[in-house]
């Protein structure tokens, strides 16, 4: 059992079970998931409620260890597969949504109610995506055999201060 020190609620709505006991899922929560259409969730049950996260894929590793290729091929899909990680360890948000997030982080102590939950959405999609990055991240560090924090020291990615 996994017990999380705090719990922080990014997002609540009461949503209704119909007669085939199934509920519908706000566009808004899943969007701040980062799930699309046709992706798969994991439902947790927990002391406290239900816990609805994205389903990560088998790591990399696993799916390529089970594929049986001559040595030499191993390399180039050894690199391949680099590379491919690498691309999604420094993928961002897009542009867009980066730009107005600075711009409400400028002003976070006087935005609007409206702002104010944008901001809020913006931050749980920028946390998504560094989550994504540290999976990411721990995916290359296995295919190359070295630590997170090695793998980020070789990399220079460092923590960062501010935005």
């Amino acid at each position: 059992m996994i017990v999380a020190a705090r719990e922080v609620i990014m997002f609540a709505q009461t949503i209704t079970i119909d007669q085939s006991r199934r509920i519908k899922l706000p566009k808004k929560a899943l969007d701040a998931l980062g799930v699309k259409t046709k992706d798969e969730i994991v439902l947790e049950l927990t002391e406290t409620g239900i816990m609805i996260k994205p389903k990560r894929a088998a790591p990399l590793t696993d799916q390529l260890a089970s594929i049986n290729l001559p040595v030499s091929d191993w390399e180039q899909m050894k690199q391949e597969t680099e590379a491919g990680l690498l691309l999604k360890i420094n993928e961002d948000i897009p542009g867009a949504d980066r730009k107005r997030f600075k711009e409400l982080h400028h002003r976070r102590n006087t935005l609007q109610e409206d702002e104010r939950k944008e901001y809020l959405q913006l931050i749980s999609l920028i946390e998504n995506k560094d989550a994504e990055r540290v999976w990411y991240l721990a995916e290359l560090a296995e295919l190359r055999g070295v630590s997170v924090h090695d793998l980020m020291g070789g990399l220079e990615i460092f923590q960062a201060n501010d935005v």
